[in-house]
């Protein structure tokens, strides 16, 4: 019998809250679908889809929330570490992270790159598949970081102009009559650079 159900559409990210003067909201974005981006890779799913799979509602679309926030309460994780002023805490079967603005006027989340830290962590507590203690999460962040800001710095730097692109698809790059490739495709010889020896 065929499905009824919907296909699957992408990931959305939903950014609440005034970022912190150094981080834009496209940036957060960024690395929020770099990080989901790098986790799927390696077949690492949120909680909140594996739940929501095991409900039948697969065809729900996963949506990641983060609230940029002026006040977190005392939290306390999974294996029972206590923290008194959390700069960030996670929710993964709401697929909900919540990140301080600032720390007691600390200087900690005025870093850019800490922020960035902090944000990447919490985004780890929201996938499956290993211990989600916190130095399980903290040494994987530490790992995962590099990869995950390349892809996050790519994404962010063309925001605009990508998004030009994909508005011009509708209208502009229409050939007119008939069809045919556009070899201007091949004109760029990017590629990547695996392991993989030529011959």
């Amino acid at each position: 019998m065929g499905s009824n159900r919907k296909p699957r559409k992408t990931m959305i990210v939903e950014v609440k809250g005034k970022p912190p003067r150094h981080t834009s909201k496209e940036e957060i974005r960024a690395i929020v679908h770099a990080a989901a981006m790098l986790l799927n890779y390696h077949n690492k799913q949120l909680v909140s889809e594996v739940l929501q799979v095991k409900e039948q509602l697969p065809h729900i679309i996963p949506i990641i929330k983060v609230y940029i926030v002026e006040k977190i309460g005392p939290a306390k994780s999974k294996t029972g570490l206590e923290v008194k002023e959390p700069a960030g805490v996670a929710m993964p079967h709401l697929a909900k992270i919540q990140i301080l603005r600032k720390q007691n006027g600390l200087s900690r989340l005025e870093q850019k790159a800490e922020f960035a830290t902090i944000l990447l962590h919490e985004i780890l507590h929201l996938f499956t598949e290993w211990k989600r203690d916190e130095w399980t999460i903290s040494t994987l962040t530490a790992k995962l970081k590099p990869d995950v800001m390349k892809l996050a710095a790519t994404l962010a730097a063309n925001t605009y102009q990508r998004a030009a692109w994909f508005a011009h698809g509708k209208i502009s790059y229409a050939k007119g009559k008939g069809d045919a490739y556009n070899n201007e495709q091949f004109d760029n010889f990017l590629t990547t650079k695996g392991t993989k020896k030529e011959n």
